[in-house]
C-alpha cells in the first residue's frame, strides 16, 4: 500500500496539475516522519526536524497541522517521553532560522510591505472564497477510495486497542484527523491539497492492510471471507482510481498543452517585435510569459488571481495601480485566456466578466491599447496588445 501511495505521488505532477508548492512540502514533512519512526534523540535531529517544518511551512501553509503534529511527535517519541528545555529549544530554534533569513531577505530587498501585505490580508481574504469541499466529493471517492478502507480498519485498531500502537501511528493518525479538520475550518478546498496526506494515509494504510493479512491467515473462516471481500473491494477501488487519474489527467494535459503552446508563442511574438527594453504586463495566469520574454514584471502582480479576489482587491487599489499606469503604461500587454478580459479580444467572443473595482483599468486598457497580434481561436487565446500602436 505504501508503495501504491508513493506511485500516486509520481504520477500526481502528470494527473492533476502538480507542481504546486504542496508538491515540494511533501519531502521535508516525510522526512521528518522518517525520523520519528526511527526514534533517533540526538541534537541535529531536534534542530533538522525543526528546521524542516519551517521549509515544509514556507513552501505552503496548509503544512501548518502536519508540522504542528510532528513537532510534537519529535517532543515525545523514542525511549525517553521526558525531554530537557535544551533539547526542545533547539527544535524552535531550527524552526525559526528559515523564517528569519527569509524574512530578513525580504526586509533587504525592500518587499517587506508587500510580503506582509500578501501573507496576511491577501491570504485572509483568500481564505473566504468557497473552494467547494462538496463540489470535489465525486473525484476524491474515485481518486482516493481505495486507501479510505484500510485507513478506517487501521482507525477501528486503535480504538480498540490502542497498547500495540507506537507514537509513528498516532502522529499520522493525528496529522490526517487535524489536516482534515484544517480545511473544513478554511471552508475551501483544492484537489492538490490531498497529497499533503499521502504519507501518514499510506504508514495507517498500511496498518489496514496488516489487519487483512492477519484476518485472510486466521482459523475463522468469517474472518478469512470478510478480509477476501474488502480486499477485492479495495482492489477495484484501485482500478477504479487509476483509470479516473488517467482520464482526469488527459483532460487536463491537453488543456495545459494547449495554454503552454500559446503564452510560448505569444512570448516568441514579443522578444522577435518589441524592444528588449519594452515593458510587460501579463494579464492572465501565464508568469510563465516574463520568464520566456526575459522580461521583468511590470508590478508586483505577476497573475490576474489577486486583482479578482473578493475582498483583497478594492476600488481604491485600482485607482493606485491606474495613477501607475497614467503615468508609465506598460507598453505591451499579452492577455492569455482567463476568466475575465481585460481588453477587447480579437475573436470577439468574451471570456468572462471584469470585477466593477477594476473597469476603471479596463476602460484605461481598452482606450489607449491597440492589438498588435492575436493567437489561438474562441477555445483559447493569447493577444498582445502594444501602447498607442
Amino acid at each position: 500500500m505504501s508503495l501504491v501511495c508513493c506511485a500516486a505521488v509520481a504520477c500526481y505532477a502528470v494527473a492533476l496539475g502538480g507542481g504546486l508548492t504542496e508538491s515540494f512540502a511533501l519531502l521535508p514533512l516525510t522526512v521528518v516522519l522518517w525520523l520519528v519512526a526511527s526514534g533517533r534523540r540526538t541534537w541535529p535531529v531536534f534542530a533538522g526536524s525543526g528546521l524542516a517544518l519551517s521549509l515544509a511551512c514556507l513552501f505552503s501553509l496548509q503544512s501548518l497541522p502536519a508540522a504542528l503534529v510532528l513537532g510534537l511527535a519529535t517532543v515525545w517519541s523514542g525511549p525517553s517521553a521526558l525531554l530537557t528545555a535544551k533539547k526542545v529549544g533547539l527544535g524552535v530554534a531550527g524552526a525559526i532560522v528559515l523564517p528569519l533569513v527569509v524574512g530578513a531577505w525580504v526586509v533587504a530587498r525592500g518587499a517587506g510591505g508587500d510580503a506582509l501585505d500578501q501573507l496576511v490580508t491577501y491570504n485572509a481574504a483568500y481564505r473566504q472564497i468557497d473552494g467547494g469541499l462538496t463540489h470535489y466529493i465525486a473525484e476524491i471517492a474515485l481518486i482516493a477510495g481505495f486507501i479510505v478502507l484500510p485507513v478506517g480498519l487501521a482507525f477501528i485498531r486503535m480504538i480498540r486497542d490502542p497498547r500495540p500502537f507506537a507514537v509513528l501511528d498516532w502522529a499520522c493518525a493525528a496529522w490526517c484527523l487535524s489536516y482534515t479538520a484544517y480545511l473544513f475550518m478554511q471552508g475551501r478546498f483544492w484537489l492538490h491539497y490531498l497529497i499533503l496526506m499521502v504519507p501518514a494515509a499510506a504508514v495507517l494504510a498500511s496498518t489496514g492492510c496488516g489487519q487483512l493479512f492477519l484476518w485472510w491467515h486466521s482459523h475463522d473462516r468469517r474472518l478469512r471471507v470478510r478480509s477476501g471481500a474488502l480486499t477485492a473491494t479495495i482492489g477495484l477501488a484501485l482500478i477504479v482510481a487509476v483509470v479516473a487519474i488517467n482520464a482526469f489527467g488527459a483532460m487536463d494535459l491537453k488543456q495545459v498543452s494547449r495554454q503552454n503552446t500559446l503564452d510560448a508563442q505569444a512570448a516568441g511574438w514579443v522578444r522577435a517585435n518589441t524592444a528588449g527594453s519594452s515593458s510587460l504586463f501579463v494579464w492572465g495566469d501565464a508568469p510563465y510569459v516574463y520568464l520566456a520574454t526575459g522580461r521583468a514584471p511590470y508590478d508586483r502582480y505577476v497573475d490576474l488571481f489577486p486583482l479578482v479576489t473578493d475582498g483583497y482587491w478594492s476600488a481604491s487599489k485600482t485607482d493606485d495601480l491606474l495613477a501607475a499606469w497614467r503615468v508609465s503604461p506598460p507598453e505591451i500587454i499579452v492577455e492569455a485566456g482567463s476568466g475575465g478580459q481585460l481588453c477587447l479580444a480579437a475573436t470577439g467572443q468574451e471570456a468572462g466578466s471584469i470585477p466593477d473595482d477594476l473597469m476603471p483599468l479596463c476602460a484605461f486598457v481598452r482606450g489607449n491599447y491597440h492589438l498588435v497580434a492575436t493567437l489561438g481561436d474562441q477555445d483559447g487565446f493569447d493577444d498582445v496588445y502594444g501602447y498607442g500602436i
